[in-house]
């Protein structure tokens, strides 16, 4: 799965990732406002795929999610054994989303994701806890997909990032871009370096 500091002979518990996401969906009873929860797998084995898959957890991320999905929400979870870091995020779009950024002239607030990246975290937190403390290694965070223009946004700060902040840090389609700020410091209002970075974030969002 992932490495840990010292321990270079611990095998990944996933394969190289299929070419094709595994999808497997867990109906969250709509009780409470909660949502139902589409797990999507990449490079995740059978084994941990039914850690992740604990319908108990996915119930309880799909209660805390409820607050920012109108309905169903997609959570991919993904190793990479190159890199060796495992991912876990919501994906979605802005039409479809409720809980969007908002933008202030340049500046970008990302706190209305905070609900997302908090049960994100929790439900990391509660798998480390419940079958391998690896697994609190893994980022989590949203991907936004609008058009053609795809950015992911990842919780950052203090280790394991519990949600409350982000890193100035995002993938454009896979490739990192900082914003302004330290790469380990967490925050809530974002600000890119280049107009065009702005304008790439601003679509992303919708905005």
């Amino acid at each position: 799965m992932i490495g840990c500091g010292g321990e270079p002979e611990v095998q990944p518990v996933a394969p190289a990732p299929a070419p094709e996401p595994v999808r497997k969906q867990i109906v969250v009873g709509g009780e409470g406002g909660a949502a139902s929860v589409g797990l999507q797998f990449r490079g995740i084995s059978p084994l941990y795929q039914g850690y992740f898959g604990d319908e108990k957890l996915v119930g309880q991320l799909g209660v805390a999610l409820g607050a920012c999905a109108d309905g169903a929400v997609d959570v991919v979870v993904s190793y990479s054994n190159e890199t060796r870091i495992g991912t876990v995020f919501v994906q979605t779009d802005p039409k479809s989303a409720v809980c969007v950024p908002t933008r202030t002239g340049e500046e970008f607030d990302l706190s209305p994701m905070v609900p997302i990246a908090t049960a994100l975290a929790q439900y990391r937190d509660a798998l480390s806890a419940n079958y391998d403390l690896r697994i609190a290694s893994f980022k989590t965070g949203v991907t936004w997909l609008s058009g053609t223009n795809l950015c992911s946004v990842w919780a950052g700060g203090q280790y394991p990032p519990d949600g409350s902040t982000f890193s100035p840090c995002l993938d454009f389609a896979g490739n990192a871009t900082c914003g302004k700020g330290a790469r380990d410091e967490g925050v809530v209002l974002l600000q890119m370096q280049t107009p065009e970075d702005t304008a790439y974030v601003r679509r992303c969002f919708g905005l």
